[in-house]
């Protein structure tokens, strides 16, 4: 039996995620209770480590064009609508875990809508695999907490025109790419936060979508 693509990605999600938290499990169990001799290479997390759920929310702005997803419009330029500069919000839930003290892996999913003022929108949905990398980590001080991201993903998004409802534009499955910068300067016992700064990319073979996320980002390290 074949399966859709959606499923195919569902269903890859739902692995990496039971992996990781595995691994997570694994990785936290064997720092509290080092084998005799290995102290120093299952040293303590210091900033970050084990379980960990986090969102990145803000204002977002970007543009979209494709087509319309029947198959006699997808390829034809006549029924190309393009949203233009356009404003609005996208939200990214995750959770995952800090292997070290200056890498994270996750899964999650990204949401949001961006509008413009001649009322028309796009709207997105995308399932994202998530790495965070501290790289700066060694230097100590602030510097611990200067982090970059990855997303890679699939999902779909859509072109409406709000005043009547009617979809103009439909990406099918679409892939998605983002990278993103972040700082986590406020603590308070295992929660983290600061700000953010990303960039996703969605397309497909009739589909383009591209903004920018300026938002706050909020962390629960389960340690240390």
């Amino acid at each position: 039996m074949r399966r859709s693509p959606v499923a195919t990605a569902r269903i890859a999600l739902a692995a990496v995620t039971t992996t990781t938290l595995v691994g997570i499990a694994s990785n936290a169990a064997a720092q509290s209770n080092p084998p005799d001799g290995d102290h120093e290479l299952y040293a303590p997390y210091e900033r970050r480590g084990g379980f960990m759920l986090g969102t990145i929310v803000g204002p977002a702005f970007g543009t979209a064009s494709g087509n319309p997803k029947g198959q006699s419009y997808r390829f034809n330029p006549a029924y190309e609508s393009k949203l233009g500069f356009a404003y609005g919000y996208r939200c990214t839930p995750f959770l995952g875990g800090a292997l070290t003290d200056w890498f994270t892996v996750g899964v999650g999913l990204s949401f949001g809508t961006i509008q413009t003022r001649a009322d028309h929108d796009s709207q997105i949905t995308t399932f994202l695999f998530h790495f965070e990398a501290f790289p700066l980590y060694a230097k100590g001080g602030p510097w611990r907490d200067v982090g970059v991201a990855a997303d890679f993903g699939a999902g779909a998004s859509t072109i409406h025109n709000t005043s009547t409802g009617e979809e103009l534009a439909h990406s099918g499955v679409a892939s998605a790419a983002g990278l993103g910068v972040f700082w986590e300067p406020w603590r308070v016992w295992h929660l983290a936060a600061g700000p953010s700064v990303s960039y996703q990319r969605n397309w497909s073979q009739w589909y383009e979508r591209n903004d920018v996320l300026v938002g706050i980002r909020g962390m629960f390290y389960g340690a240390p």
